[in-house]
């Protein structure tokens, strides 16, 4: 059960991550300003406590501070960016940035955990479709059309149609790219 203080915390938390967000300068200045009237941890133990209340991880890696590269897989070696030469590490060897990935399976677990969120999920199987109006996703043709097609997997075609079980999800997903070299966007997915 979440408490009081663990919804402003929560509240705090997310206006921060709004946006470009809070600087931690600004984020610790309004903890000090309002401590009379909110008891907000701090940027460290608000995230500590979130990912315990989630049960999600965070996953660091570094990253190039002009959004280049990621030092993982054949750079995680790296010491520079190979794209604009720009240190991987200050002088006291921290990096100079890093880049925070939450990943997916956690995520789904926990939805499937929580008996709201189990409820949420059934939403595309209850949603009621009206010929000619778009008021959802699920409204929209491309949806429309895969619910009339079979489906197939490896060139196989199965004996049912997509999304025919109430059971199934239409799970969407929204990516923010980063930009190597100009007129180039990269997604991780």
């Amino acid at each position: 059960e979440l408490t009081d203080d663990d919804m402003d915390n929560i509240s705090a938390f997310a206006l921060g991550l709004e946006g470009r967000g809070l600087s931690r300068r600004t984020f610790n200045h309004m903890r000090q300003m309002f401590r009379h009237k909110l008891k907000l941890n701090t940027e460290y133990l608000m995230s500590q406590r979130i990912e315990f209340l989630s049960g999600v991880t965070p996953q660091y890696f570094d990253m190039c501070r002009n959004s280049c590269c990621l030092y993982a897989g054949d750079r995680i070696d790296q010491h520079t960016c190979e794209f604009c030469n720009a240190p991987r590490f200050h002088p006291n060897g921290k990096p100079v940035s890093h880049f925070s990935y939450l990943p997916l399976i956690p995520r789904l677990r926990g939805w499937f955990e929580s008996p709201e969120m189990i409820k949420r999920m059934n939403y595309r199987n209850n949603y009621d479709h009206i010929n000619g109006e778009i008021n959802d996703i699920f409204d929209s043709t491309h949806y429309q059309e895969l619910c009339e097609r079979q489906v197939c997997i490896d060139g196989q075609e199965l004996d049912h149609k997509y999304f025919s079980d109430h059971r199934d999800i239409a799970l969407g997903g929204s990516t923010d790219g980063f930009q190597v070299r100009p007129g180039y966007m990269y997604n991780i997915i």
